[in-house]
């Protein structure tokens, strides 16, 4: 048996998938096939070529990718649990991490893995065996001592994808920077990490949260993770304004955490004006060498400002994350952070959506890609992709009513608990419910662990698309594309969708 691994062949160019054996997985390691992979603002770094002190004038076959997510297809012998002493089987839904500290120098025992001068990182050249070492690829293989969680039911696929990279990070570097509760926190950049931010500094009862970006479409899916404020750069163009706009925001006092999540280095003296006496600057985005800024030491000592930098985690901060997912499910939208998924096949194109910084700096035409590991997706291209992260009633009736088969009527919908008014449709679990053009079929394929019956799925389908009283969650995977929590809550302007997605 074989799969796919993605090799850049140039930077900012063309991937080639190649085909490697399938390896057993040895005593203590577990094989995952992956079913989602992240399109992270790291591996826009690498695949830009702004790393190449790291990664080579060329890049030659090279492979990466760490954010990601699947099944675990083989467990090596001795496993039995995931790192939280939980039962683990083939066939599971589990994340892990992506890198490997040795767990027994002194950094490790300080809880400081993350930062253990031991770590080990997958080989990032195509080609060497266990071959499956980054998260573009068709499989995983997760080296014996790896840490591996296993992913709560109530959590989709495209939200636990970015938890091993994202999430985990932004729960350890809040962390360590000492965030409490009534706390004011500034995050720059409202991208992944930032909106991540929004939410973990939310929950953990900051006062006042206040977003600075450039993008608008960014700064309101900021206000709907929970900011309190949402500066714009458009509107505040220069340093000046911005730092005046926080010290107006806080009476004058500055901000308890400011954290850069923008990854360029010209952010980080502004951040450090924003600060309060005593306040911490956390800095997480930069991960590009070369990033080199100037301050004036002396204001840091007369301010007493403490400053945090963040790369990687203590394993802890994963299994936070995913906790923390799973009791925020409908809480923060998510599920709205991966907007668009691709097939591992289309991963040059994946690529080049995602790139805003090649956009001239359209940062939400994609608010992030993801891909998929089959060989279908859910990309902007399609004439039926619905771009709306809420769509009412009337709008889901109109474009469903473009799509179904002209033969089968619609069915006429009254209430949540009405089922499809056809009776053509044959008890297969993956239903072809409509064509957009002969020989073209949509499929919904249902991932959800519970079967009932053919007419319990196409009821759902339906209480998805139309209803305002359906309550629980459930995972859907249409045209590959899984829509995760597909209906968190309803009101009476209809169905709160994932994201985008093709009747």
């Amino acid at each position: 048996m074989t799969g796919r691994v993605a090799v850049l062949k140039t930077y900012g160019g063309d991937f080639e998938l190649r085909e490697y054996p399938v390896p057993d997985p040895e005593p203590g390691a577990v094989l995952v096939r992956l079913t989602r992979a992240g399109v992270c603002g790291s591996d826009l770094h690498i695949w830009r070529g702004e790393m190449k002190g790291l990664y080579g004038d060329e890049p030659r076959d090279l492979t990466f990718g760490h954010e990601m997510c699947g099944r675990v297809a083989r467990l090596g012998a001795g496993v039995s649990v995931d790192s939280a002493g939980r039962p683990l089987a083939e066939g599971d839904r589990v994340t892990f991490l992506y890198f490997f500290p040795c767990g027994r120098c002194p950094v490790c025992l300080r809880d400081e893995m993350g930062s253990c001068p031991r770590k080990v990182r997958p080989n990032r050249v195509a080609g060497t065996p266990p071959y499956f070492n980054n998260a573009y690829g068709d499989y995983y293989y997760l080296r014996p001592g790896g840490h591996v969680f296993r992913i709560p039911d109530e959590v989709g696929d495209d939200v636990a994808t970015p938890a091993n990279c994202a999430l985990a990070q932004v729960i350890y570097g809040l962390a360590r920077a000492g965030l409490r509760p009534g706390d004011t926190v500034v995050i720059q950049g409202a991208g992944g990490l930032g909106l991540n931010a929004v939410a973990v500094a939310r929950d953990a009862g900051a006062e006042r949260v206040i977003v600075v970006d450039r993008v608008a479409s960014r700064l309101q899916l900021a206000r709907d993770f929970g900011a309190d404020h949402a500066l714009s750069l458009g509107e505040l163009p220069t340093p000046e304004r911005r730092v005046q706009a926080v010290m107006d925001l806080t009476d004058g006092f500055g901000a308890d955490i400011v954290a850069d999540f923008v990854g360029y280095p010209e952010v980080v003296p502004e951040g450090l004006r924003m600060l309060r006496g005593g306040g911490s600057y956390l800095e997480i985005g930069s991960i590009a060498p070369g990033n080199v800024f100037s301050y004036d030491a002396t204001a840091l000592v007369r301010g007493n400002a403490r400053l945090v930098a963040a790369s990687n985690y203590s394993p802890w901060a994963l299994g936070r994350a995913l906790a923390f997912l799973r009791k925020n499910a409908g809480r923060f939208p998510f599920e709205r952070l991966v907007s668009h998924v691709f097939p591992l096949a289309r991963i040059t194109e994946a690529f080049r959506e995602a790139d805003w910084k090649g956009r001239g700096g359209d940062g939400l035409r994609l608010s992030r890609a993801a891909l998929s590991m089959a060989d279908w997706g859910v990309v902007p291209s399609s004439p039926f992709c619905c771009r709306s992260a809420r769509v009412s009633r009337a709008q889901v009736r109109l474009r469903s009513s473009r799509t179904w088969k002209r033969s089968r009527p619609s069915p006429s919908v009254s209430s949540s608990t009405r089922s499809p008014s056809w009776k053509a449709l044959r008890p297969r679990w993956f239903v072809p419910v409509a064509r957009r053009s002969p020989g073209s079929r949509v499929w919904i394929e249902v991932t959800h662990s519970t079967q009932r019956g053919i007419r319990w799925v196409m009821s759902l389908v339906l209480k998805v698309c139309f209803s305002s009283s359906l309550t629980q969650s459930r995972t859907w995977s249409v045209c590959g594309s899984a829509i995760s929590s597909a209906v968190t809550r309803q009101g009476p302007s209809g169905a709160k969708v994932s994201r985008d997605f093709i009747w």
